[in-house]
C-alpha cells in the first residue's frame, strides 16, 4: 500500500539518495560533473530549508520504502497581474524510482504538491521538465512559458 508523507530533517539521507539519483539521471551524459561536491552543497541546502519552510518535501511509501518523491522551493517576487500575492511555488525533484514508474505515483505527488502550493498562497506556479515527466504534467494543466530565458553558468 503507498502512503505519502512530508519529510522532516530525519529524512535527509533518504531525500539526498533521491535527489542524487535524480541528478545522475539527468545529467548523465554530462562526464565532468563532481557529484561529491554537489550531494555536499544539497546536504546544505536541506540543513537550511527544511525546517524554514522554504523548502517542502513529499515522499511516496511503498511499505518502509522509499520509492518517489517531490518538492517545492518557495519564494516571493514583487506581485504582478500573473501573481498578485508575489508567492511563487516551484516544483523540482519529482522523482519515481524506475522500477516504480507508470502506476500513477508521479501525477499523485503533483497533485499533492500542487495542493499544497494553494494551501501556501502561491500564486505563480512553475517547473523545469525532462521530456518523460512533461506528459504528467500537461495533463495536470502545465503550459509551456515561451519568455523564459536561462544564461548558463560559465566554467
Amino acid at each position: 500500500m503507498m502512503t505519502y508523507r512530508w519529510a522532516s530533517k530525519d529524512d535527509l539521507e533518504a531525500l539526498l539518495s533521491i535527489r542524487m539519483a535524480a541528478l545522475k539521471a539527468i545529467f548523465s551524459f554530462k562526464k565532468d560533473i563532481d557529484f561529491a561536491s554537489l550531494e555536499k552543497s544539497n546536504r546544505a541546502y536541506y540543513e537550511r530549508h527544511l525546517d524554514d519552510g522554504r523548502h517542502v518535501a513529499l515522499l511516496a511509501c511503498d511499505e518502509e520504502k522509499i520509492v518517489g518523491s517531490g518538492a517545492i522551493c518557495f519564494e516571493e517576487e514583487l506581485p504582478s497581474p500573473d501573481n498578485p500575492s508575489g508567492r511563487c511555488a516551484y516544483f523540482m525533484n519529482v522523482y519515481v524510482l524506475p522500477e516504480e514508474r507508470g502506476k500513477g505515483l508521479g501525477t499523485e505527488i503533483m497533485k499533492r504538491l500542487l495542493a499544497r502550493a494553494k494551501e501556501e498562497g502561491a500564486d505563480k506556479l512553475y517547473l523545469e521538465s525532462t521530456p518523460i515527466g512533461r506528459p504528467i504534467y500537461y495533463k495536470l494543466g502545465f503550459v509551456d512559458f515561451p519568455y523564459l530565458l536561462h544564461l548558463p553558468p560559465r566554467n
